[in-house]
């Protein structure tokens, strides 16, 4: 669980200058609060929860007292007696991805602008981890929760239903969805990436990640598939067991071992990871040239894709108007309406060296045995 917030959410006593020496930090509560500062316990509970019924000069001596033992009230506390909250959960399928990673911190600032901090989760592709978090943030009574699935059941969110949580999806989900969704239209990103290939003249690509249960992969395949059929050119798919740096290096010395003529002269890689491993495989067997010989494009334009030895081509998704969505859908929640259907951002591609025009294609099927 990691959690990034602006604000202490259910913090014990950090420090204490106590004249009880054998008073342990942990056990520090409003009844020592009130003894210090000479007044009720119900005077200590009214300056924490409601200081607008208390006279300024008593707030100033209770919390005087709270600073001199080091008492800090528990917030979580307070929330569940109030029955309010000013956190939202947020979890995620690998935060290792750099997409998921940059689109938190865009989470966070549009949080934060709006009072609210975030408790950021990572479920590892794993149905159980995913439900395990849920449920610490049921248990920690978050106002509401923002989701990346795992999978396409969607049975993660049976739970929230029933709770009545507030919550947002990321991703094209199935039609029917009980929450609104957010997403980049990875269709499209498929499609546009390929049109640019298709532009150059390749004629033989390939569609480099995996897994293909996972609907941003799936779709941006589907969209890929659409273009390479309308323009007549071969389609494979070169499969990965996750989207990251090592499974496109391997893919790619894969390839270089069978041959410059087994080589695709276009390929779509479902993440940039992907496509910057896979490049940098081709770069030590130095049989093929990008992108004379080979035109490369990721997904997601990362900040490694334009700083990388070979700039990377990618399809970029708008990760703070996705974030300002996603938190303005639950802002609506909670405000009592019921906010339903996708909201789709289109893609935008980015045109680097590694799929730059104009150069002339240099053959590789006839290299080599």
């Amino acid at each position: 669980m990691l959690t990034s917030s602006r604000d202490s959410v259910g913090t014990a006593p950090l420090a204490r200058n106590h004249t009880d020496k054998d008073t342990p930090v942990a056990q520090l509560r409003m009844k020592d609060v009130a003894e210090k500062a000479g007044v009720s316990i119900s005077t200590v509970s009214h300056v924490i929860n409601t200081p607008e019924v208390v006279a300024a000069e008593t707030i100033a001596r209770v919390r005087r007292a709270m600073d001199e033992i080091g008492f800090v009230p528990n917030a979580a506390a307070r929330q569940l007696k109030l029955g309010t909250s000013s956190t939202i959960g947020m979890v995620v399928t690998d935060i290792s991805e750099p997409f998921w990673a940059e689109l938190a911190r865009a989470v966070e600032t549009h949080a934060e602008a709006q009072g609210l901090s975030v408790l950021l989760a990572d479920s590892n592709f794993s149905a159980q981890r995913e439900s395990t978090h849920l449920d610490f943030f049921a248990y920690q009574r978050v106002k509401g929760i923002l989701l990346a699935p795992v999978g396409v059941g969607m049975d993660a969110l049976a739970p929230l239903v029933k709770r009545g949580t507030p919550a947002v999806v990321f991703g094209q989900g199935p039609p029917g969805l009980p929450f609104p969704s957010v997403s980049h239209d990875d269709i499209a990103g498929g499609r546009l990436a390929v049109r640019h290939l298709t532009s150059l003249g390749r004629k033989r690509l390939a569609f480099l990640g995996g897994p293909l249960s996972l609907p941003p992969i799936s779709n941006r395949l589907q969209g890929a598939a659409e273009v390479a059929q309308e323009a007549q050119a071969d389609l494979r798919v070169l499969p990965t067991t996750d989207m990251s740096f090592a499974e496109g290096y391997r893919v790619g010395a894969e390839l270089t071992a069978r041959g410059p003529q087994h080589m695709p002269d276009g390929v779509l890689a479902a993440t940039d990871l992907l496509a910057l491993g896979f490049i940098k495989a081709l770069h030590i067997d130095g049989a093929v040239r990008i992108p004379e010989q080979l035109a490369v494009i990721g997904y997601g334009d990362i900040s490694f894709a334009a700083n990388s030895l070979l700039p990377l081509a990618s399809v970029r998704q708008p990760n703070s108007a996705i974030a300002a969505a996603a938190v303005k859908l639950l802002l609506d929640q909670f405000d009592g309406h019921k906010p339903a259907g996708q909201s789709l951002f289109p893609p935008e591609l980015v045109i680097r060296e590694s799929a730059a025009p104009g150069r002339p294609i240099l053959d590789t099927t006839h290299q080599g045995g």
